[in-house]
């Protein structure tokens, strides 16, 4: 029974990852490695933290890649992977769209066929874009996101 992390080659999910690791649960690791973080930096965060595991490099927003998680005994998903970047513009920020939005679809659709018991997803402060409620609450209903990358979270 393991735990899926997507983005684990993030800062947050491999850190997460570690964590899990030391804890004693079996983890799946899963990472796009684009070029917006240091794939340099990030393949040695990952071997810092989290020595000997394997991470896949695989893109959510591809059907196909799902294929390399048959194998898995996975029951849980932290999913932590996106595009970051509130500052991307056309025609970068489509790129909002397949890694934020069709991927996560993707995986959603996946699990649940899978009926997956736990799905944890991380979200972004961006979605609140221009409030006056502060502090953040997730159940503002006056949600104003500014950009492409908070609508897409």
């Amino acid at each position: 029974m393991a735990i899926l992390v997507t983005g684990a080659a993030g800062f947050i999910g491999a850190h997460l990852a570690s964590r899990l690791v030391l804890d004693g649960h079996e983890v799946v690791l899963v990472d796009r490695f684009s070029n917006y973080y240091s794939p340099i930096l990030k393949e040695e965060r990952v071997e810092a933290l989290i020595p000997g595991l394997r991470i896949l490099n695989i893109d959510l927003s591809k059907l196909e890649s799902y294929d390399l998680l048959s194998g898995h005994d996975i029951t849980s998903v932290v999913h932590l992977a996106a595009q970051p970047g509130v500052r991307l513009q056309y025609p970068e920020s489509l790129t909002y769209l397949s890694d934020n939005v069709l991927a996560h679809t993707l995986l959603l659709n996946w699990c649940l066929q899978r009926e997956m018991p736990r799905f944890t997803y991380a979200s972004s402060s961006s979605v609140y874009g221009k409030t006056s409620e502060v502090p953040f609450n997730e159940n503002n209903s006056g949600s104003a996101p500014t950009g492409p990358y908070a609508v897409s979270k």
